[in-house]
């Protein structure tokens, strides 16, 4: 029995060797180029835009923009604008990070970040039809803040849920939804 199974290993490998030689027709045997195969980051990439709102309260502006980079990489910006609790203007928040392959499937890392004591850590995965994007950092006193932004894609729609954790005890959630917009 063991021979046979390591004559099927080799015949495998042959196959697959074979398949990679320069000048075979990949599309006939199935098999997709790099060039073809869609990334996870796919559906998510585009400019989106839409309103979010903590717990019930005042509608903010959103705005999402996806973008793919080279060798799985893509960067990831978004902002809000609101009214100052003041009542004096708007405030607007905004943060832009690029994501690379983490060298696990379907984790990338962010590239500006690392240590959440003199700065932030941050990460990316995709689940199915979920982009989740974690954000880390020690506040002031000591303590430990978790953002996570999940952004769920169903075609040119995208549900927000922001959370935001102080300490192991939630403090803010935020529901929104976006419309992903033309190019054009």
């Amino acid at each position: 029995m063991r021979g046979r199974t390591v004559r099927l290993a080799l015949v495998a490998t042959a196959l697959a060797l074979a398949a990679c030689q320069p000048g075979a027709d990949y599309t006939a045997a199935g098999i997709a180029t790099a060039a073809e195969r869609p990334e996870p980051i796919d559906p998510f990439v585009g400019f989106w835009q839409g309103t979010s709102a903590p717990q019930g309260a005042v509608l903010r502006d959103a705005t999402v923009i996806v973008e793919r980079e080279p060798g799985q990489a893509f960067t990831l910006t978004w902002k809000n604008f609101s009214s100052a609790d003041d009542g004096a203007g708007l405030v607007l928040r905004e943060r832009t990070l690029d994501f690379v392959p983490s060298g696990r499937p379907g984790l990338w890392r962010a590239e500006d970040s690392g240590d959440p004591v003199t700065g932030f850590a941050a990460w990316a995965s995709i689940d199915g039809d979920t982009l989740t994007v974690d954000v880390v950092a020690v506040n002031e006193a000591g303590g430990l803040e978790r953002q996570t932004y999940q952004r769920t894609v169903s075609g040119d729609e995208m549900m927000l849920l922001f959370t935001r954790v102080r300490d192991g005890a939630e403090d803010r959630e935020i529901q929104g939804r976006l419309f992903r917009l033309d190019e054009d």
